[in-house]
């Protein structure tokens, strides 16, 4: 009797609802494998998978895999052919030439077993697959079609409730606790009076749970105030993502070519909107006042973090987060606290990113000022670099460079010998010539040039030897590395002149990290104040001359 031939089991399934669920595949499966001489070695599943997104079914992406490198099977098990694939005839090539390279078959309870091999199985294979395809196109389609009246009619498609809303029979219903922290977004975005992080911050630091249950964020705040379902309409197709199908001028279309899952946003003018199919939670012109100061603040940003010479580099260190630069605008004001009329300035500071974000909720309001951090940076870098020790090493390292910079001097004599040998050959050459046959005559000429090209570049380079230097060249390395070194004394008055992005680079060669401690006082009645306390800066051990200094622990900032 002969052994079992050794074969896989691959089982799908696109939703939870399908008929024959993976169990039900499996029990078919096993029982065609025993009456069938084969032994089932391994199996694989993918589930919630439609049959042509085989790019996502891990399962049959590890089958092919296996079929290529174990090379231990030599069947493949289905309960039908759509659960192997529902492929149209193009894409199925690419995906079972690897199988029939490998001498692996199809065999399906359904169907049987599947002759890749032959020509009339082929085309069997072909015209049955088209069919399956065929069924996917056309439930693509009544979907869509169903879609499109649902949302005509006023049901919410969006995926879960907006924020301040529930799903009732798919309509949304108010929830009055979440329909109030909506109506106050919009009341107070529109007064102009906070930006989108100040309302974030504000609610943190009330404690009120997030659409998530999480933290509140700007983007969070941004995403509801550009919903038009707060003021009671249903809008749907604002974003297609339909392989097959979609709705263009009202009606449904094929999408151009085989079509992709790749979401894309359309234009307004393909939204289906519907009015007044819930009620709402803000009034119109609450809502289109929100949208216009929207497109007005648009461009109204924090300065990018590469105007900032520590973007990246600050670290608040009671609650371990960067802290991000920011410009204020301080008002220059009389005794009593009056603003001076038009007199202000301006002062870079960082503060804490976490605070930023979540306000008192995720940290406190620690800043420090830019120049505060620039000025104890550079004292910190000029004291390791300048010092005694470190100032020896310095000098001897830039005069090793300057020399390596420097033109190699060739020795006169040598170039003198050569261009002596040069002319002496010529010379010989010269009389050969005159006494050679005329078939060597344009090898000798050839030669002849060579040596007079050679001759021209070395009397060159002896004439350029011979020259005195200029000033420039000849001005001693010592001079060179004491101008460098007045350079390095100046670093702080050259960075505070600077373009903030090249200072960032300057500062970035020489320091890793800062960390900053801060302490908080109190501030009037109610309030407190962070102080600065203490900080580390990190120094590059790459940039550092001396072998002690790089073994040092960070050094203190104040």
């Amino acid at each position: 009797m002969s052994s079992p031939i050794p074969a896989v089991a691959y089982y799908r399934m696109s939703t939870d609802r399908q008929e024959a669920s993976i169990p039900a595949q499996r029990e078919a499966v096993r029982a065609y494998a025993a009456r069938n001489a084969l032994a089932i070695v391994r199996e694989y599943t993918d589930e919630g998978i439609s049959g042509d997104a085989t790019e996502k079914r891990l399962g049959f992406q590890r089958m092919l895999h296996d079929a290529t490198e174990r090379r231990d099977f030599h069947a493949v098990l289905c309960w039908d052919m759509d659960r192997f694939g529902r492929f149209d005839p193009l894409d199925a090539g690419y995906w079972i030439k690897p199988l029939r390279d490998a001498g692996i078959r199809l065999e399906t309870v359904a169907q049987g077993r599947i002759d890749w091999n032959d020509f009339a199985g082929r085309i069997v294979y072909a015209v049955q697959q088209e069919g399956k395809h065929a069924f996917l196109r056309d439930m693509s389609r009544n979907t869509t079609r169903g879609m499109l009246a649902k949302a005509k009619a006023g049901f919410w498609l969006g995926g879960p409730a907006p924020y301040g809303y529930r799903l009732d029979s798919g309509k949304l219903v108010i929830v009055d606790a979440a329909a109030e922290i909506v109506r106050w977004l919009f009341r107070a975005y529109a007064r102009g009076s906070a930006s989108l992080g100040d309302l974030a911050r504000q609610l943190n630091e009330r404690g009120v749970a997030g659409p998530g249950g999480g933290m509140w964020y700007k983007t969070t705040v941004h995403k509801i105030l550009c919903r038009p379902c707060y003021c009671g309409d249903t809008v749907w197709n604002r974003r297609h993502d339909g392989k097959y199908h979609e709705v263009k001028g009202g009606e449904i279309s094929p999408t151009l070519g085989r079509g992709s899952r790749t979401r894309k946003v359309n234009a307004e003018a393909e939204w289906i909107v519907v009015r007044d199919t819930h009620a709402p939670l803000v009034e119109r012109e609450t809502f289109a006042t929100v949208q216009r100061c929207l497109r007005e603040r648009q461009g109204l940003k924090t300065p990018c973090g590469a105007a900032f010479v520590f973007t990246g580099l600050v670290y608040c260190m009671q609650c371990g987060s960067p802290m991000h630069g920011c410009t204020n605008v301080q008002h220059k004001r009389d005794k009593k606290g009056s603003i001076l009329e038009k007199r202000h300035y301006h002062y870079r500071r960082y503060i804490c990113g976490r605070y930023n974000a979540f306000g008192s909720a995720g940290c406190s309001c620690n800043t420090i000022p830019e120049q505060h951090l620039l000025n104890a940076v550079v004292k910190r870098v000029q004291q390791d670099f300048l010092s005694p020790d470190n100032l020896t090493l310095l000098r001897a390292e830039m005069a090793r460079q300057i020399e390596a910079e420097r033109p190699a001097a060739v020795p006169v004599k040598r170039l003198r010998a050569r261009l002596a040998e040069l002319s002496r050959q010529i010379e010989r050459g010269a009389e050969r010539m005159l006494a050679a046959p005329e078939d060597l005559t344009d090898t000798l000429a050839a030669t002849m040039r060579c040596w007079q090209q050679e001759r021209d570049e070395v009397q060159a380079q002896l004439q350029a030897s011979e020259k005195p230097c200029t000033a420039a060249k000849a001005e001693p390395t010592k001079k060179i590395i004491d101008r460098a070194i007045a350079c390095l004394w100046a670093l702080r008055e050259r960075l505070n002149t600077a373009d903030p992005g090249k200072a960032r680079e300057v500062v970035r060669q020489s320091v890793s990290r800062v960390e900053c401690w801060f302490d908080h006082v109190p501030y009037g009645k109610t309030r407190k104040r962070s102080v600065l306390n203490r900080g580390m800066i990190h120094l590059r051990p790459d940039v550092l001359v001396s072998r002690d200094v790089t073994r040092a622990r960070p050094l203190t900032i104040v």
